[in-house]
């Protein structure tokens, strides 16, 4: 699927999202909940949002370390950039342009970058499954078995330290690469260059010196994630209990994963007014409240911020094609 349809079909799903999440919406019941929101509460999550991007730059600089030392500022400033190409950008380039403020002001090349971020993405996606089958095991809103939750969990954990082990050996993939005739082909060589970045990933993982920050800070990073979130469906007077706030962050943070239009917009309501609303009974226009102002606390800080980070690294828009062309 090329570029052009794989933006037609995100700009598709963002406008029924937003068809569907802002049905019959009342701008006076609307303006009349915003008036009731306890925006202290939201001034709290914005900035433990932002505190968390400094964890998640430190974590990155850890990831890096064997590679380079980088100043964790600069990281900070590349996590912005990249959460502002996410938002704005089509295909959610802002992975991209992370890896490019790091490369272009060190002598790393892009394509180690965008190794250890795909582990960086790895051990956020550990964490959303074991939060996923954790909100699952105690909330009494879904009933499954819970020798399944426990088996997922294991299961996880069984496959993330196979790909560890995979990582450590670090096979030599350019022989592999001669051997295999699936890999000479364009698909096959778009293929390989994903394996092989995720063991570069990997590899530098094994060799981190500081793992136990490394993964001390998974735990860290979603704890304050979850508390954020806490926070705004306290500023709304949203009542839903810690555990089924949680289902709603995981199905959220799961949500981003649709294609959909830059900054996640129409799939992220659609499946915030959704769960309020069939799931929890919550009226139609306190879910569309909350879908508004959670996306909000997001979306605007973060452009805002990753806008002057942009400016700041004299970075343009006519110079992305160039970007990811140096990526490989």
């Amino acid at each position: 699927m090329n570029k052009v349809s794989k933006f037609s079909i995100g700009l598709f799903l963002s406008g029924a999202g937003l068809v569907y999440a802002f049905r019959q919406f009342n701008w006076t019941e609307f303006i009349n909940l915003l008036q009731g929101v306890n925006y202290w509460y939201m001034f709290g999550a914005v900035a433990l949002q932002l505190a968390a991007v400094w964890v998640r730059a430190l974590r990155w600089k850890w990831l890096l370390a064997p590679i380079k030392n980088i100043p964790t500022k600069l990281l900070f400033d590349a996590t912005m950039i990249g959460y502002f190409g996410n938002n704005v950008l089509p295909l959610r380039m802002g992975e991209l342009l992370r890896a490019y403020v790091v490369s272009n002001n060190s002598s790393i090349s892009t394509s180690k970058v965008i190794g250890t971020l795909i582990v960086d993405r790895i051990l956020d996606f550990l964490a959303v499954m074991i939060l996923a089958f954790l909100f699952l095991f105690f909330s009494d809103l879904i009933t499954i078995p819970r020798w399944i939750v426990i088996f997922s969990i294991i299961l996880i954990l069984g496959l993330f330290i196979t790909v560890l082990i995979i990582g450590k050996k670090n096979p030599d993939w350019n022989s592999i690469k001669r051997r295999l005739k699936i890999f000479q082909s364009n698909v096959g060589s778009k293929i390989y260059d994903i394996i092989t970045n995720i063991i570069s990933g990997l590899s530098v993982l094994n060799k981190a010196s500081n793992k136990i920050g490394i993964y001390g800070f998974i735990v860290l990073l979603w704890t304050m994630y979850y508390i954020s979130f806490l926070l705004i469906i306290k500023g709304v007077n949203l009542e839903l209990s810690i555990m089924n706030a949680g289902i709603l962050y995981v199905l959220l943070t799961l949500s981003i994963s649709i294609p959909a239009a830059p900054g996640y917009i129409g799939t992220y309501h659609a499946t915030c007014v959704a769960v309020l609303t069939n799931i929890y009974n919550i009226s139609l226009n306190a879910s569309q409240a909350f879908a508004v102002l959670s996306h909000a606390v997001i979306f605007i800080p973060f452009v805002t911020i990753g806008a002057i980070f942009f400016l700041k690294n004299s970075l343009e828009f006519s110079k992305l094609k160039s970007i990811e062309i140096t990526k490989s």
